[in-house]
């Protein structure tokens, strides 16, 4: 069965280099994959638009994405935008 992983990931400001709102995601998607115990990969399906109205640009501003599961195990030595959606894969 599918289930649905969309996360409320609050984004650590970005003191040290300026990432764009997609770049931070990207990162978190990385993190996702380093810390799980699936036996593929998660690329990033669907971004939502930043938030507005943050004047702060150095504040934490939340993320709402969501990943689905690719063809690429996670031995792959493979660029993850070159790994395909598994179908019925999970999201």
């Amino acid at each position: 069965s599918l289930w649905l992983l969309l996360l409320g990931l609050v984004l650590p400001s970005a003191s040290a280099q300026a990432l764009s709102y997609r770049e931070a995601v990207l990162r978190a998607v990385d993190r996702i994959n380093d810390g799980s115990s699936e036996a593929n990969l998660y690329r990033l399906l669907e971004l939502d638009p930043p938030p507005k109205d943050v004047e702060d640009r150095g504040a934490r501003k939340p993320a709402s994405f969501r990943v689905k599961e690719t063809v690429c195990p996670r031995t792959s030595q493979q660029p993850l935008e070159q790994c395909d959606f598994k179908e019925n894969g999970l999201v």
